[in-house]
């Protein structure tokens, strides 16, 4: 099962990029792909931060909130109906 991870990290002066990425696998090989791009930086004094544990946590109640049920194209839900939206 191929897992994505989306983080925003900074790079410091010594120009190499640490990542720590928890994974639920242990003791296997893993083929991992990096894309980057660089960003605007973050305004420190309004944006909240929250440690991988906590994205994680927020991950998960929403994946079990929405476990299961049937996404469609937003203009499939309105094709059959009378007086629209």
């Amino acid at each position: 099962m191929i897992q994505q991870v989306k983080l925003r990290s900074h790079l410091g002066e010594d120009r190499i990029l640490h990542l720590d990425i928890p994974v639920e696998v242990k003791e296997t090989d893993l083929e991992v792909t990096v894309k980057f791009k660089p960003v605007p930086s973050l305004d420190k004094t309004t944006t909240q931060t929250r440690t991988h544990a906590e994205s994680r946590r927020i991950f998960e109640e929403i994946h079990q909130h929405y476990s299961g049920r049937i996404f469609s194209d937003s203009t499939d839900c309105c094709e059959n109906t009378t007086g629209g939206l």
